[in-house]
């Protein structure tokens, strides 16, 4: 699997020789095809999306109006501007490796709850005969006491 290499808004603008304000614009625009991902509080694009915002920029350049470059976009052209965005095999990849890990812990903690389960099972059957035995004790006393007239 390939790993992909997450650039911040800033180290894209500046590996694609572009200000910031002009990549904000881009991804204004564009940024629902840039694959970008959240890490923590910080969006980070991949590094292929450096080629794709350069290229925006130069077909901006040329005359290209927004909607047309939408349009060509959006239309599933991005093999137009020969960009390898992350493929959806090596994201699909890495969240399978995530769930593994996630199972791998999920699966000691399921056992930790069912033996502890099982114990508050065993402790409540052991419980129950010393609660009734305790109860009728208290219901001869309190016979005793009447007997005897203390109540």
């Amino acid at each position: 699997m390939a790993t992909v290499e997450w650039l911040t808004f800033s180290e894209m603008a500046r590996k694609a020789a572009m200000t910031e304000s002009e990549v904000r614009k881009i991804v204004r625009d564009f940024g629902h095809i840039l694959c970008a991902r959240q890490f923590g509080d910080i969006m980070k694009y991949p590094l292929e999306a450096v080629e794709l915002i350069s290229l925006i920029k130069r077909r901006a350049e040329e005359g290209w109006s927004l909607e047309n470059l939408r349009s060509l976009i959006t239309k599933g052209y991005r093999e137009t501007f020969e960009v390898k965005m992350p493929s959806l095999q090596s994201l699909y990849g890495e969240l399978l490796l995530m769930i593994n890990a996630l199972m791998g812990n999920l699966i000691p903690a399921f056992q930790k709850m069912q033996e502890t389960m099982q114990f508050m099972e065993d402790f409540i059957d052991g419980v129950t005969p010393l609660i009734a035995r305790v109860t009728a004790q208290e219901d001869e006393i309190r016979a005793l006491k009447a007997r005897i007239g203390v109540i």
